[in-house]
């Protein structure tokens, strides 16, 4: 798996000035099921990890699939990498089964998140700190940086599944 977008000096620009980044087809050849996601909610549940549910929407705090392992552990070992100085580097699955799927709403989060769609597509709305918004359509091979503290909104537009990989610097909310 290519993850020299990881490294791009424009992403790594907007990480430390806190501005959104999208990269149309950062990993390339993502070929995961639904029966992959699904096997990723079994076996968080056998292991008693936390699920949440919201209506439509499954989230997993843990990567336990091996296919989507496969995807989640080399780019989580790079961030590590390139963005040193963090003690919590996590991976989270959302999966919404439906276009009606609820999702957090506009809402923001204490980690610099990178969200890698592996199924279907979902709308990322991002709200600068003037209160600007841009939006993404993210694909399937498709990445979006979105800095901590900004507000930020999902939609599913088809049913689908991504992996927000996230990286906590220190309290700022």
């Amino acid at each position: 798996m290519n993850l020299a977008w990881i490294r791009y000096n424009d992403l790594r620009s907007a990480v430390s000035n806190g501005t959104p980044f999208f990269i149309k087809k950062a990993v390339e050849g993502i070929d995961i099921t639904w029966d992959d996601i699904v096997s990723n909610v079994n076996l968080c549940s056998e292991v008693n990890d936390q699920i949440k549910y919201l209506k439509g929407t499954f989230i997993t705090h843990k990567v336990l699939n091996k296919k989507l392992d496969q995807i989640a552990r080399p780019i989580r070992a790079e961030l590590r990498e390139v963005y040193p100085g963090s003690t919590n580097y996590t991976s989270h699955v959302y999966s919404s089964m439906t276009v009606n799927a609820e999702t957090f709403g506009r809402h923001r989060d204490t980690a610099d998140v990178f969200f890698l769609g592996i199924k279907g597509s979902t709308q990322f709305e991002i709200w600068d700190i003037n209160n600007n918004v841009s939006s993404y359509t993210i694909q399937v091979g498709d990445m979006v940086f979105v800095p901590r503290g900004l507000f930020h909104n999902t939609t599913a537009l088809t049913p689908r599944s991504g992996i927000s990989f996230g990286i906590e610097r220190g309290r700022i909310l």
